[in-house]
């Protein structure tokens, strides 16, 4: 093998980020009474086509996400409207 053909891997490899995406359902979305609203979300489930994909995949997982007043998300998320979520490592800062 060539020298070029292990830069080419090398380069690769750096630029590769591993992600898991899921998909939730919005099930709810409460006001809180210190303001904001909360929405609840659980991992969709289907027996085919692409919710039993995710089913298979991620069969379990339920997320709350508190949103503060006045922030765009509170107006987007709704009740009933699914979702795909994607999840990847950070960096600590």
């Amino acid at each position: 093998m060539s020298l070029h053909f292990y830069v080419g891997i090398f380069i690769n490899l750096k630029i590769f980020t591993m992600s898991v995406k899921a998909k939730f359902t919005c099930n709810s979305i409460v006001d809180n009474p210190w303001g904001g609203k909360t929405a609840h979300f659980n991992a969709v489930y289907g027996q085919e086509g692409e919710n039993k994909d995710y089913a298979d995949a991620t069969p379990s997982g339920n997320l709350s996400l508190v949103i503060s007043d006045g922030r765009p998300a509170a107006e987007y998320f709704q009740q009933g409207e699914n979702y795909y979520l994607t999840i990847e490592k950070a960096p600590a800062q």
